[in-house]
């Protein structure tokens, strides 16, 4: 489905406004489509529709899906400022929380700890926001942010399918499929762009998924293991805002401090930098998979 709509919405992307042109921070010197996301949403939804996921968690996703693609078409026509996107990221989020009931309320130090409320949800929330934003943050190369993001759902799908979960696991290989299909386009040199609309998708997809595995009481895996699942978005975005910061300035204004810039300024090619970062994201889901049932504080010094 993601293939079918890819050039139906190319060749609308022009008419619709839906274009990213070149500028000084960007790899790109022509302006490109960016209708990749919207493509990506539909595969998805019209997989997860029709399926009938019962569990309010996958409802809630569903809905969550739908809120952040009508902010991210705004966004990628108009260029929003900071708050309409969080606007948007926290309304997804607290569909997931309160209505999903999709919650961090437990950590696994050695057992399950249950944790207060007053704690509980506003890690959920800045888990989510976090998670989200990261792929955002991430997807500056040809194929960074999809493949990256494949790795991240084959990743949940297998430890899913391992304990039990076939309905995380089943949710997670649809989003693989819909970033096959987005990837056909997207691989250096990309003809189209998922723009903020798939990125976030994706991240705020894929929080939420590693969210219902790890919490779920009937599984034993260990609640950090999102950390290792999303890992290289998530050490990109904490390095590039950390630095931001130092810098005393702030640390949502786009610049080029990102790894795969960093890579690219070592004098890689475009592929050579996003295959470094497929091998060390491969290289924290194998860490995953080997500590899955570690405890929180294993995982999170890894």
């Amino acid at each position: 489905i993601t293939v079918v709509l890819m050039p139906l919405l190319m060749r609308w992307a022009v008419p619709l406004g839906i274009i990213d042109m070149p500028e000084a921070r960007k790899v790109h010197a022509v302006p490109i489509p960016r209708v990749g996301g919207l493509a990506m949403g539909g595969g998805v939804l019209a997989a997860m529709l029709p399926w009938g996921f019962a569990a309010q968690p996958f409802q809630s996703l569903t809905l969550g899906i739908g809120v952040l693609l009508c902010f991210g078409v705004w966004d990628d026509r108009r260029s929003l400022g900071a708050a309409p996107k969080f606007a948007g990221q926290a309304i997804a989020a607290l569909i997931v929380m309160f209505w999903g009931g999709v919650i961090i309320g437990v950590l696994t130090p050695s057992d399950r700890l249950p944790l207060p409320e007053w704690i509980a949800l506003p890690l959920t929330g800045l888990f989510l926001l976090g998670g989200t934003n990261a792929f955002n943050l991430a997807d500056g190369l040809d194929g960074l942010a999809g493949g990256m993001s494949i790795l991240c759902f084959c990743g949940t799908a297998l430890l899913a399918f391992t304990v039990g979960d076939v309905a995380v696991g089943s949710v997670a290989v649809i989003f693989v499929g819909a970033v096959i299909g987005f990837l056909r386009f997207n691989t250096h040199p990309a003809r189209v762009f998922m723009g903020d609309t798939g990125s976030q998708v994706l991240g705020f997809s894929a929080a939420v998924l590693a969210i219902v595995l790890t919490q779920d009481p009937r599984t034993p895996l260990s609640t950090a293991l999102p950390l290792l699942l999303m890992g290289m978005p998530i050490i990109d975005t904490l390095t590039v805002m950390t630095e931001r910061v130092l810098a005393r300035r702030s640390p949502f204004k786009a610049d080029r401090r990102h790894i795969h810039h960093r890579l690219l300024s070592l004098g890689l090619e475009h592929w050579e930098a996003v295959s470094v970062l497929y091998l060390l994201q491969s290289l924290l889901f194998v860490a995953a998979w080997y500590l899955r049932f570690a405890s929180d504080v294993t995982v999170l010094l890894v």
